[in-house]
């Protein structure tokens, strides 16, 4: 797998990391089968789309959205790795360095939220 596509594209030597929701946006939805098929995509943009929602209420429909872009079935099937994936992801954005263009801790405080909302989930 290249992992170029998932790393930051401000990336330095020592300083590499997974890029932030907010960096991809829509990016790599498609057509990149060695990321867009993964879980990591679409959980990606889940925290992406989150943090640009204006009202916390509306976490339900980023969940749906999130269900529909990994498939129904793919999202049941794997809402306990979802659920982990996101959790170290709020884990590992809390240490990293804030810049100038985008707060960390935002994409780290709706990892959680996503987390949590996932968890609670009734059906």
């Amino acid at each position: 797998m290249n992992f170029s596509n998932v790393l930051s594209p401000t990336s330095k030597a020592n300083s590499t990391r997974l890029a932030l929701g907010i960096e991809l946006k829509t990016q790599k939805m498609s057509g990149d089968p060695e990321l867009s098929n993964t879980l990591l995509r679409p959980i990606l943009y889940a925290i992406y789309e989150a943090s640009e929602q204006k009202e916390e209420e509306n976490i339900d429909i980023v969940l749906e959205h999130l269900s529909e872009n990994l498939t129904h079935e793919k999202y049941f099937s794997n809402r306990a790795i979802i659920v982990k994936i996101l959790k170290f992801l709020a884990e590992k954005r809390k240490v990293i360095k804030p810049a100038k263009n985008y707060k960390v801790d935002v994409e780290a405080n709706f990892a959680d939220l996503l987390a949590e909302a996932i968890q609670n989930q009734k059906f």
